[in-house]
């Protein structure tokens, strides 16, 4: 699963809260992947129990950032929320 952003170089961060939905599984495991101009420029994990984290990344220049769930297992259960560009 991955969304696509056109950033055209206009932000400088991006900062939001990841982390496990309400249904994660015991077993869940999950992976973002964050990629400015197909770069990897951010990653993190997260597994049934974490607590929400905090997170910020530099898109400086950034054209097109593209973000990547990794699930493991049948269902997406992990989430960014209130993200937002500077």
């Amino acid at each position: 699963v991955h969304a696509l952003y056109n950033l055209d170089g206009r932000y400088t961060k991006l900062t939001g809260l990841y982390g496990p939905t309400d249904h994660a599984s015991v077993n869940f495991v999950s992976t973002i992947n964050i990629y400015g101009d197909n770069e990897l420029i951010w990653t993190a994990e997260s597994k049934y129990g974490d607590m929400p984290q905090g997170f910020e990344v530099n898109v400086t220049g950034v054209t097109q950032l593209r973000i990547e769930f990794e699930k493991k297992g049948t269902r997406d259960y992990l989430a960014i929320v209130d993200a937002s560009f500077t």
